[in-house]
């Protein structure tokens, strides 16, 4: 584990594990955060969760969300061509430890 400092000044721990040797991976964004946002649609009565920046297989990903999440896979979907998994509800803080467990 180690510390950086941010363009911002904040102070950030990363881990110096590695993830092992899956068939995807999450690239963090320039901020050096994790790629997971949310969505509010028809003013604010949808809520949606949106992991960007996956390269690979996403299919094993969302396969892998769904068994250790326990999120119903009706609630999530890929869409191919930007290759960014929408899921109902906000799981932002889940998957964001979820990632950051992998070691990503």
């Amino acid at each position: 584990m180690f510390l950086t400092r941010s363009c911002l000044g904040v102070l950030r721990r990363y881990s110096t594990k590695t993830p092992k040797s899956l068939p995807f991976t999450i690239t963090r964004t320039e901020t050096a955060n994790f790629p997971v946002y949310i969505d509010y649609k028809s003013g604010g009565n949808q809520v949606q969760t949106i992991i960007r920046r996956i390269e690979g297989d996403d299919n094993a990903l969302l396969k892998e969300l769904i068994t250790d999440l326990g999120i119903p896979r009706a609630d999530a979907s890929i869409n191919q061509l930007t290759k960014h998994i929408r899921i109902k509800g906000n799981h932002s803080q889940r998957i964001k430890q979820w990632i950051q467990d992998r070691g990503f």
